[in-house]
């Protein structure tokens, strides 16, 4: 069975600012979660302790979220635990500001 946190701490989050306005959705659901006119979610998890084989799909813990050092960049990263294993994943959005929300 797959332990999906991620999105559910996501949405926590994007409750927190407001997002819910006139009726909730599915953060995976909203028109800012793409880049470049596709979807960013989910990311490709690459594990980052000696596990080659990226995972694919809504899995793991989500423990970390980590903004990008490069100014202005409208990307963030996510660090999750599956199964004793850690990955990471990349957000890309095309709204800077909608970016931003998630890391500030």
């Amino acid at each position: 069975m797959l332990h999906n946190k991620v999105l559910d701490v996501l949405l926590l989050r994007s409750l927190q600012l407001g997002f819910c306005l006139g009726g909730c959705m599915k953060l995976r659901a909203h028109p800012l979660m793409s880049y470049r006119g596709v979807s960013n979610w989910p990311p490709v998890w690459v594990g980052t302790n000696h596990k080659n084989e990226p995972l694919r799909g809504e899995v793991g813990i989500l423990e970390d979220v980590v903004p990008s050092q490069t100014e202005n960049a409208s990307r963030f990263f996510l660090r999750i635990e599956d199964e004793g294993w850690r990955y990471v994943g990349c957000l890309l959005f095309e709204d800077l500001s909608f970016c931003r929300q998630f890391t500030n």
